[in-house]
């Protein structure tokens, strides 16, 4: 891995242990619950500032546009999911099942935008995932089976594999 990607994920990782160890004191120190939920909140806080710092760091380092959509979509998608569990303790003052509707509908946002960019690189994916056969390219770019004597694209022989 590219010494530029470690950077951003390491600054990530220090911040969540440092979260952590935040959290672990305050549920070792404070006994009024009210002051603790009030920690809780900041402490979501700053995780959501950790992960979208984290976006913006990974995708300054990213070169390829669908990847850094990807990121993107799934930051979002934890930045969502971490304020619906810290601000559900208070969604009884809202009216019955309007707090999980609305979050639900923000959550398709980032969620619609992650399917539709997967959707668009579903060949990309099934090559990584699947076991296939090695390729072999042409000197006009053109990818080949490796058992194919001619190319797919300019009809060139290609070279023999040993």
């Amino acid at each position: 891995m590219n010494r530029e990607l470690h950077r951003p994920i390491a600054r990530a990782i220090t911040a969540f242990f440092l979260v952590i160890l935040i959290k672990f004191a305050a549920d070792m120190t404070l006994k009024t619950l009210e002051f603790y939920s009030y920690v809780d909140i900041a402490l979501s806080i700053a995780v959501i500032i950790i992960l979208l710092k984290f976006r913006v760091e990974f995708n300054r380092v990213i070169t390829n546009e669908d990847s850094r959509s990807i990121v993107t979509g799934l930051v979002l998608t934890l930045v969502i999911i971490t304020l619906y569990a810290t601000f559900r303790p208070y969604s009884e003052f809202l009216p019955y099942g309007t707090y999980h509707i609305v979050f639900f509908l923000l959550l398709m946002a980032p969620l619609y935008y992650l399917w539709e960019v997967l959707h668009k690189n579903a060949d990309r994916f099934s090559e990584l995932f699947v076991l296939t056969e090695k390729r072999a390219i042409c000197s006009c770019g053109w990818e080949n089976p490796a058992s194919g004597r001619y190319c797919g694209g300019c009809g060139s022989p290609l070279p023999e594999r040993k």
